[in-house]
């Protein structure tokens, strides 16, 4: 399997010697309202898209819901991540 990074075989985007070091300190949050659900999707899609291509390392949650919904889902999306970075902190 080739690298995300640079497509040579033989590392993936971790272990690239080509892989730029940055410092990953920063994050990016948006919120798009007046949108029906297919164009939610279809512009979610698109975001995980260009996140993949242009930031492989970097890692993203999504959520899409009725604006009544939307703080409760995105709560219950941060609480999931949080006990993920636990559990990595664990291991």
């Amino acid at each position: 399997m080739a690298c995300s990074i640079c497509g040579e075989s033989g590392h993936n985007s971790k272990t690239c010697p080509k892989k730029v070091r940055q410092n990953n300190d920063y994050a990016l949050w948006t919120k798009i309202e007046g949108i029906s659900e297919p164009e939610a999707r279809e512009i979610s899609h698109r975001i995980e898209d260009v996140k993949s291509e242009i930031a492989p390392h970097g890692r993203g949650t999504t959520v899409k819901a009725p604006i009544k919904n939307l703080n409760k889902e995105i709560k219950k999306a941060l609480a999931i991540e949080d006990q993920s970075d636990e559990e990595k902190q664990t291991k």
